[in-house]
């Protein structure tokens, strides 16, 4: 179930983004300000499943977030602490958005 309310996220923060765009908007991210703070609070649940459906949505929207994402210390912050995860899904997924934005 998790991983479909991702994916639903995902798509609808890319047509949010695609409409703002669309519409002359210099800033996509705006159409969802409240998306990226509220990803990284469910990131830092101490529930393994809400750290790797952020870090999945994350990843879903690095290319229509990318410099935002990489422009948020809290996203900077969520990778470097799931990157010494011991759970082997959360470190993937870190490890796959930082791969992502590099």
């Amino acid at each position: 179930v998790r991983n479909k309310i991702g994916a639903c996220i995902t798509l609808l923060g890319k047509q949010l983004c695609a409409a703002a765009v669309a519409n002359g908007s210099a800033d996509p991210y705006a159409a969802w300000p409240d998306l990226l703070p509220t990803l990284c609070k469910m990131g830092q649940q101490q529930d393994i499943s809400s750290q790797e459906a952020a870090l999945r949505v994350l990843c879903d929207l690095t290319d229509t977030f990318v410099v935002r994402l990489m422009q948020t210390p809290e996203v900077g912050a969520l990778i470097s602490t799931h990157l010494q995860s011991s759970s082997p899904e959360v470190l993937g997924w870190a490890a796959q958005l930082v791969l992502k934005l590099v």
